[in-house]
């Protein structure tokens, strides 16, 4: 039998692809599980990977004389290519959950740490084997426990992004809507069938992905249950299993089970929109109830005119629970200047509006118009907690995005690496306005909605991507209402520094934001507020 590592220094896809290992042109059976099925996945070197032969090389370079450079380059990438089908080909044929063709009998699960609460992770062959037999509804869910989550999660295939959105959820009793939704009552648009779909098989269809729905919905929840009740240890592994297998119903674009890492803040939106939440038919969209100012935010769009004195309110979004960011490719180049989230939400959106309904200027002027604004969008309803969702990458410049539109291929993009403005006690205020309050600037330029309320945030929870573009690592800061912070490094849960915790949620891709104060501002601080001067108004 030939030496797989020898073989494969001589192949052109080696050659052309030195730091990319893709089973699926390698050799037929590479990766083939019990039964026949087989599992083709591309997956890329790290940088320490990289570094290493790197390092090989040039140390042949300088004991050869350049001789046995291009050996040992070939060779060392070939050699980290087998370590990982290796452990690729233990991780999928010890995952019977990973082979729907013929799977094999469950072996009999580890059993978690002990714990001093009963928890509903005790799995066994009956319960893991398919979504035809979901778990059974662990109840009311507690709410997280005032001293922190201290369970961790066990990384079972390049999961950490996952791990970093349990985690999240565990920390967020706000959220605990999601696991009540009862799955018989969502809408049509929940589910996927062709428009050529006869009747018949389009009821078995819906049948199906209600049925994996439910179990994602079961699995997820249980999971929930279990890091808020255990004390100790890591959630059982062939629980998050269970969960790894039921995600294909969430992320149907996904190859889920090839092992590639996931956007944790898509995913966790995706949770959201998924199972309907928060649902438009439960919310008042014109006026909010004491429900809606406690769980949700809500804003304004303003288009100003350049003409003098003039405001005209575009729009009142929906309720929702988090707010996005989106950079542009300028941001790449300010890396030394941070984010102020309420400044940079004002100004998001602003540029030139070509025309503009006027039924909504605040007069009785109902007519056409074709002029320019800037706009502008304010909060004028903050809840109690309030979620961040930053975005990671940013493509490089305009006229690349221009340039892979033409070529029909994905765009290159860069991580943006600007800070959250947080401050030293991990808090960031945000002001509320109030529409009925309207003034003129000290320009007396245009017309502006008033603020009337600064709310101060702690951050509760972080998850933070520690990497490049295309790959990387991901964690998540909790801070608790006892003041302490911890970080969750998938099994690995460990008490930080404020310091250090604050520094690493300020390089984070999702926020959680919890209410500690909100203040009514005087008249002093409005007029400061209105003159750039935010920074001063409170200590």
């Amino acid at each position: 039998m030939p030496n797989p590592i020898l073989s494969r220094c001589f192949t052109k896809d080696h050659w052309e692809k030195p730091f990319t290992l893709d089973p699926q042109s390698i050799s037929e059976g590479t990766l083939c599980l019990t039964g026949g099925d087989h599992r083709h996945i591309s997956v890329k070197f790290n940088r320490k990977q990289k570094a290493l032969v790197f390092l090989i090389s040039t140390v042949a370079f300088l004991c050869s004389l350049g001789i046995l450079t291009f050996p040992a380059f070939t060779l060392t990438a070939s050699c980290i290519k087998q370590r990982k089908i290796k452990k690729i080909q233990r991780y999928l044929l010890n995952n019977p959950l990973l082979n729907p063709i013929n799977p094999t009998p469950n072996p009999t699960p580890k059993p978690s740490v002990a714990s001093s609460d009963p928890t509903p992770s005790k799995t066994s062959s009956n319960n893991i084997a398919t979504s035809a037999n979901p778990l059974p509804d662990p109840g009311k869910l507690p709410p997280p426990p005032v001293e922190g989550i201290l369970v961790g999660l066990p990384n079972v295939g390049n999961t950490c992004w996952l791990n970093s959105v349990l985690t999240t959820l565990a920390c967020s009793p706000q959220r605990d809507a999601l696991f009540e939704v009862d799955v018989e009552t969502l809408p049509s648009s929940a589910y996927s069938t062709p428009k050529e779909t006869p009747d018949a098989d389009k009821a078995k269809l819906i049948a199906q992905q209600k049925a994996a729905i439910l179990e994602l919905q079961r699995t997820l929840k249980t999971v929930i249950y279990t890091l808020r009740t255990q004390k100790e240890g890591t959630v059982d592994r062939q629980l998050c299993k269970r969960l790894v297998n039921a995600l294909p119903i969430l992320m149907p674009n996904q190859n889920i089970q090839a092992l590639n890492q996931q956007e944790a803040a898509e995913a966790l939106l995706l949770f959201e929109a998924r199972f309907a939440w928060p649902t438009n038919a439960e919310l008042d969209q014109t006026a909010a109830t004491e429900k809606t100012r406690q769980q949700f935010y809500q804003a304004i769009k303003l288009y100003s005119s350049l003409k003098k004195g003039q405001i005209k309110q575009a729009s009142t979004q929906n309720f929702g629970s988090t707010v996005s960011f989106t950079f542009k490719s300028a941001d790449l180049n300010k890396p030394n200047e941070r984010v102020n989230i309420s400044d940079y939400f004002r100004q998001e959106y602003q540029g030139d509006v070509v025309e503009i309904t006027s039924d909504l200027v605040l007069g009785e002027d109902t007519e056409r118009r074709v002029a320019d604004y800037t706009i502008e969008q304010v909060f004028v309803n903050l809840p109690e907690t309030l979620s961040i969702n930053i975005q990671r990458n940013v493509v490089i410049s305009e006229a690349e995005a221009l340039q892979a539109i033409l070529e029909n291929r994905y765009p290159i993009k860069q991580k943006c690496a600007r800070d959250i403005d947080i401050d030293a006690n991990g808090c960031i205020v945000l002001y509320e306005c109030d529409p009925n309050r309207v003034g003129f600037n000290e320009d007396d330029t245009r017309m502006t909605i008033l603020p009337k309320y600064a709310c101060t945030y702690e951050v509760a929870t972080a998850i933070v991507h520690a990497g490049g573009a295309d790959d990387g690592h991901y964690t998540c800061i909790e801070r608790t209402p006892q003041g302490k912070y911890y970080d969750h490094n998938d099994s690995w849960v460990h008490e930080v520094s404020s310091e250090s915790a604050i520094r690493s949620m300020q390089q984070s891709t999702f926020l959680t934001l919890r209410r500690v104060r909100k203040e009514e501002l005087s008249s002093e601080q409005i007029s400061l507020l209105m003159l750039g001067m935010s920074s001063h108004l409170l200590p």
